[in-house]
């Protein structure tokens, strides 16, 4: 692991598509250059830096090659680490698969994402500017996911390696965390899923892009796997883009009469049977963000791009910054902070389009995490996010004929005599069901507690500074840079309210 004092967390895992088609890039004007730094104030990053850098802090980021000759990675501590490609069997087959490369379309999204983290902020602009990262002091290690582009989008010239021994090969080097910033193609299974397992009983955290694939669009398959973080993209506003990958099964909230609901408007608790895989989780900038990337043959640092790719980077980031300032804390404990000083309008802590809310990175670090639970907070299902007494989470596991099982919900002990959904059991005579049962105590007192106003966490919300109508052309490779729509983002579940997002 890193130097944090024994303590290992992993970050992983943001998605782009796969597709490739370039499309015409711009410059940002100058104006347009500070605006599409809008994040760095509305996440609180420079106060941010006063306490931490990431420094002692190793991420691991899944992506594309790198180009580590790009001038924001120039002093950086930045080591291209390994590939999921095969190797070719001779000198005849082509050439070897590499971590690192020159700039290309290929290397471009690697790079950006990069300079997102720990970016020193000098590039190729006249007056010397890049991208800065979040955070600059962190290592950083690249392993390329595809090493060329072919006839169905990123893909690997000699062929992949398999998932799992790869993700063991990542995990292997001790990474803190591991950001994963292209779409992983393929299935999550149960052996994939048993590494996530053991990674989360030894502190790893993973993180996931949700894709931009829009409101249709299920979120990414590394998403699927139980215990991961799922970042969306939010923007100046506070509001969830469009073109998110939200597209997943309803939240199952409780009535007050201990029935299902998927209205939250009618809810009063979130369900026991409401799983987080496949789901949100937090709301994090990437619209109209200042990147860099390839343009007419070379790297260029005044280019601007959307996406969930740059939410999980930033979210990797703050996450690094957090571990700095609490060596101490464990992965688990890092994620109770997270969820708890999220920013969220609903009193019920959570929402399907943008997950617990607003990334908030100066409550995290003005908070020391160690005096929450040791659990992962919502592998159990949704509703643990904010308990204190929470028991460990029924991992999901491998079943009969080497088969994954399904996520099974956690109940507490004095729970597992309870008819379903307020317990494991079958449904019983007498017990909550869609027409009748009386409010239980336990659902009376959540809907005072739901009817109260949360507190509200500290820093300026989302929308804070706004950028306006600044909508410059992205490098675009395919879905990989979704166009800025800053003025076609919309809010979420049934709610007019922007989220108090990524604020500080």
């Amino acid at each position: 692991m890193g130097t944090r004092r024994g303590v290992r967390t992993a970050v992983a895992l943001a998605t782009v598509a796969v597709a490739v088609a370039v499309a015409a890039p711009a410059h940002a004007t100058t104006e347009q250059f500070d605006a599409g730094q809008w994040w760095i104030e509305a996440m609180g990053v420079t106060q941010a830096h006063e306490q931490a850098t990431g420094e002692g802090v190793v991420v691991a980021l899944l992506d594309t090659p790198i180009y580590a000759e790009a001038p924001e990675l120039q002093g950086q501590d930045v080591v291209p680490s390994g590939t999921r490609c095969e190797q070719p069997w001779s000198e005849d087959d082509g050439a070897p698969s590499l971590p690192a490369g020159p700039i290309s379309e290929v290397t471009s999204h690697a790079t950006s994402m990069a300079a997102l983290i720990v970016g020193n902020g000098q590039g190729t602009r006249a007056d010397g500017r890049g991208t800065a990262g979040i955070a600059p002091g962190a290592t950083l290690r690249t392993y390329a996911l595809y090493d060329t582009i072919g006839d169905r989008g990123l893909d690997c010239q000699h062929g992949e390696r398999d998932d799992v021994e790869f993700l063991r090969e990542v995990l292997g080097a001790d990474p803190d965390i591991v950001v994963v910033t292209s779409e992983w193609v393929g299935e999550a299974d149960i052996d994939l899923q048993e590494v996530v397992n053991e990674g989360i009983s030894d502190g790893v955290v993973f993180v996931n892009s949700a894709g931009n694939g829009g409101p249709e669009e299920a979120i990414s398959r590394f998403g699927a796997v139980d215990g991961v973080v799922n970042a969306v993209a939010g923007d100046t506003e506070g509001m969830a883009a469009e073109f998110n990958s939200v597209d997943s099964r309803p939240v199952d909230y409780l009535t007050a009469q201990d029935t299902l609901t998927t209205d939250p408007e009618q809810a009063v608790a979130l369900a026991p049977t409401a799983g987080a895989s496949g789901q949100p989780t937090v709301l994090v900038p990437g619209v109209d963000i200042t990147a860099g990337g390839f343009w007419e043959g070379r790297w260029e640092s005044d280019l601007m791009n959307s996406g969930t790719s740059a939410s999980a980077a930033f979210t990797a980031g703050a996450l690094a910054l957090v571990m700095e300032k609490w060596p101490d804390a464990t992965g688990n404990q890092v994620l109770q902070s997270m969820v708890r000083h999220a920013n969220h309008p609903h009193a019920l802590g959570y929402a399907a389009g943008y997950g617990f809310g607003g990334l908030s990175l100066t409550s995290m670090l003005s908070e020391d995490p160690t005096g929450y639970p040791d659990v992962h907070p919502y592998y159990g299902g949704l509703r643990w996010a904010f308990a204190d007494d929470v028991p460990p989470p029924v991992m999901t596991q491998r079943g009969e004929g080497d088969e994954a099982q399904f996520w099974q919900p956690t109940y507490a002990e004095d729970e597992q005599g309870l008819p379903w959904p307020l317990g494991p059991g079958t449904p019983a005579t007498g017990s909550a069901s869609p027409t009748s049962a009386a409010p239980s105590p336990e659902r009376e007192e959540a809907s005072a507690e739901a009817a109260a106003p949360r507190e509200e966490t500290a820093g300026p919300p989302l929308g804070w500074i706004v950028v306006g109508a600044v909508l410059v052309a992205a490098v675009v490779a395919g879905a990989l840079w979704a166009r800025a729509r800053a003025s076609r983002t919309t809010n979420v579940e049934n709610d007019n309210t922007p989220v108090e997002g990524p604020g500080a």
